[in-house]
C-alpha cells in the first residue's frame, strides 16, 4: 500500500494554494493537505499534529516563514519534519538563510505549472530519513 502523506502547506495566497492544491492532486499520492494562512496558524496547527512534510513560504502575514522555520528548529519535537520552503522570494541572502536556519529545501514558485509540478514531484522522491534532512547546500535548491 502507498504512503499515505499528511502535508501542511503555510501559504496566504490562494491562488498559489489552488495551484498547489492541483499538483498535489495530479500526482500519485495519498495525501491529506491542510493549510495554514499565516505563521501563528502554522505553529498552532503543529502543536497538535506533526505532519510528514511541510511546505513554507516565506512572505506570510503575522509571522514570516523565516520567523516560523526558526521557531519550528528551536524545537526538538519537530527534529525530523522536513521543511521545504516554497516561495517566490529568492534572493541569494534568503536561500542562504533558510539553509543555516535548518530548512530541508528550497524552491521558487515557477509561473510555469509543468516546472513547479516537477519540483514539488520530486520532494516526495526525496529519502527523508532524519540523516538526510538536509543535503549538502549545493543539493539543497530544487531546480528540476
Amino acid at each position: 500500500m502507498d504512503k499515505r502523506w499528511d502535508i501542511i502547506v503555510a501559504e496566504d495566497d490562494d491562488d498559489d494554494l489552488y495551484i498547489f492544491k492541483i499538483i498535489i492532486e495530479e500526482l500519485p499520492l495519498h495525501a491529506l493537505l491542510r493549510r495554514a494562512k499565516h505563521g501563528d496558524e502554522l505553529l498552532q496547527l503543529l502543536v497538535t499534529n506533526i505532519p510528514d512534510i511541510l511546505f513554507l513560504d516565506l512572505l506570510m502575514p503575522r509571522k514570516n516563514g523565516f520567523e516560523c522555520l526558526k521557531e519550528i528548529r528551536n524545537d526538538r519535537r519537530y527534529d525530523n519534519l522536513p521543511i521545504v520552503i516554497l516561495t517566490s522570494f529568492q534572493s541569494p541572502e534568503s536561500k542562504r538563510l533558510c539553509y543555516d536556519s535548518g530548512a530541508s529545501r528550497f524552491m521558487f514558485k515557477d509561473a510555469d505549472s509543468y516546472t513547479l509540478k516537477s519540483k514539488v514531484a520530486a520532494t516526495f522522491t526525496y529519502n527523508w530519513q532524519k540523516s538526510n534532512l538536509q543535503p549538502p547546500y549545493e543539493n539543497f535548491i530544487i531546480n528540476n
